[in-house]
């Protein structure tokens, strides 16, 4: 084949980006000599000692020749470009199709692995959980001299783990907005239970009865001061 007759097979059939970017060398390289060309001709062509029809043919077939070629340049690089794109979402398509036999066995593995985990996860948290909480009751020892270090679960309550596949959830409460809540009993293992508004409920009704308890002692030390009364005042004044 021709060099046209190569450029023409590689705008309109199959064929390989390396291949285009051969062409597109020898391209670039022709452009150059067609250059050089052109101009030794138009040099000639200004010689009275030739015949002007046959310089200024010659002329024009050397501008025609490097005209050509810069026009075909550009098609060939798109067509790089083209073939490139091409040979890319082939490559593409064969990793792919390695890949999902891979990606399916695992996602199929994690459905059935994930909830066994998270069970036996959440099962050992809410022991975690509860065991902590009795240590915070406990205290320090009476003498001072120390206290039990508790498993962990400060830390741990920032683990999240999502209900996926049927699997359980934790953490097993919704923690509230601490502006709208009252201080947590540190440690409590309803915390980490359905049963954690039952915390609030108590905490509640002990500040409650607090607030009464401030009350009724206020009154009574007031009765025990000795002095006139407000309610004295209110009989004096009958």
């Amino acid at each position: 084949m021709t060099f046209e007759q190569r450029i023409a097979a590689a705008l309109n059939q199959d064929i390989k980006s390396s291949d285009v970017a051969v062409l597109i060398q020898e391209t670039e390289a022709a452009i150059t000599q067609a250059e050089t060309t052109a101009a030794t001709e138009r040099e000639k062509a200004l010689d009275f000692g030739i015949s002007p029809k046959a310089a200024c043919e010659a002329m024009q077939a050397a501008e025609f020749s490097r005209d050509r070629l810069r026009t075909i340049l550009p098609r060939l690089q798109n067509r790089y470009a083209q073939v490139q794109a091409l040979e890319a979402l082939a490559r593409w398509h064969e990793e792919a199709g390695a890949l999902m036999p891979r990606r399916d066995a695992l996602a199929a593995e994690l459905a059935a692995t994930y909830p066994k985990l998270a069970d036996v996860l959440i099962d050992l948290l809410t022991r975690i959980a509860a065991i902590d909480a009795e240590i915070g009751r406990l205290g320090a020892a009476p003498d001072g001299t120390g206290a039990l270090t508790k498993v962990g679960i400060a830390a741990l309550r920032d683990l999240q783990l999502p209900p996926w596949a049927g699997s359980r959830e934790w953490p097993l409460y919704k923690p509230l907005d601490p502006m709208m809540a009252a201080p947590a009993v540190g440690g409590d293992a309803r915390l980490f239970s359905g049963d954690w508004w039952q915390v609030h409920k108590e905490q509640n009704r002990t500040a409650r009865e607090r607030q009464e308890r401030e009350a009724a002692e206020r009154e009574a030390a007031a009765l025990a001061t000795p002095g006139i009364h407000w309610w004295h005042k209110e009989r004096a004044q009958r």
